[in-house]
């Protein structure tokens, strides 16, 4: 006899086009798809951080964190560098999903990192980072980020809307 996440998948139209991946879970008695376009991990020793934070000072804040990340890591001073260099690391991982690195017309501060109350973190685009996504279809992510005192690492998952097509 099969259990229900086995008859779920079994009888699950796991087609998603264009070759894309797809995970399914089961939550109460629904199956969810979530095809999955990309996946990214970055780690970042927090000594680096620190060390661009001394020598650049609040330049080099702007030119990388959004106001609203800035006044998230100063909360906490004994972690400031930690959450400064997960955040870091969390706009590398999306970068990666997205498949361009640091190019033309990309600016630190186009992936934003925002936490819900419970702590998740989640992942705002805007600019061209926005539009790259757009043109790939990613409309949700999942963002995880975890650092400890001498490194920050993170990992995100870009998503195809559950109800998309194509």
């Amino acid at each position: 006899m099969l259990s229900l996440w086995q008859e779920s998948v079994k009888n699950a139209d796991l087609g998603s086009g264009a070759g894309a991946p797809v995970v399914a879970s089961v939550s109460g008695a629904y199956l969810h798809l979530m095809p999955i376009l990309g996946h990214g991990i970055d780690i970042v020793e927090t000594n680096r951080l620190r060390k661009m934070v001394d020598d650049h000072g609040q330049h080099f804040l702007d030119r990388v964190f959004t106001p609203l990340e800035q006044q998230y890591c100063a909360r906490n001073h004994k972690r400031y560098y930690e959450h400064l260099a997960g955040r870091f690391a969390a706009k590398e991982a999306v970068l990666k999903v997205l498949g361009t690195g640091w190019r033309g017309g990309i600016a630190w501060t186009d992936i934003e990192v925002r936490s819900q109350p419970s702590g998740q973190p989640v992942v705002y685009l805007s600019g061209e980072c926005l539009r790259i996504a757009t043109e790939l279809g990613i409309s949700r992510w999942h963002l995880s980020i975890s650092h400890i005192e001498t490194h920050a690492t993170a990992s995100a998952i870009g998503l195809r809307a559950a109800d998309a097509t194509s």
